[in-house]
């Protein structure tokens, strides 16, 4: 994944398996599935496509360091893009709104699972996931909920 060694950890598949609680499983995959819907509700909400200011603010707020989803594109490189790449994703957040589509790679998250480094490798509670979401698809969802509390009190 995005050309990085893997894990020797997360490679190794446990002796004895324990299986993980539902909750586990189901929450992330139900965050994925609302974060599609409340994206496509949250643009005809909404209005307007998403301006200058507003995509440039967002970028702005994204947290260094992290892991990228699996674009690969991290972050740090939509902070070092400029105002170029700025105006290259409002439009493409224009068209966004005006198909009142969201790509699917925006939806799309990769769960990938960290040991806590505590007990035993085997035991799945000593464990915890992760999603590692598209970074451009953060930037859109930064912008929607920025505009969310003004619509909220109408």
């Amino acid at each position: 994944m995005c050309g990085l060694p893997p894990q020797p950890h997360a490679l190794r598949r446990p002796q004895s398996l324990v299986l993980p609680s539902i909750t586990t499983v189901i929450i992330p995959l139900v965050y994925c599935f609302s974060l599609s819907l409340s994206l496509s509700l949250c643009m005809c909400v909404c209005g307007l496509s998403a301006s200058l200011s507003e995509v440039h603010r967002a970028i702005r707020l994204l947290s260094n360091g992290k892991a990228p989803g699996a674009d690969c594109l991290p972050a740090e490189l939509f902070k070092q893009g400029g105002m170029r790449l700025t105006h290259l994703l409002v439009h493409l957040f224009s068209l966004v709104w005006r198909e009142e589509e969201v790509p699917q790679d925006f939806k799309d998250a990769s769960i990938i699972h960290l040991y806590k480094r505590k007990g035993d490798h085997a035991c799945c509670d000593n464990h915890r996931g992760i999603s590692l979401l598209s970074v451009a698809g953060k930037v859109l969802t930064c912008v929607l909920l920025n505009r969310l509390p003004a619509h909220v009190d109408q």
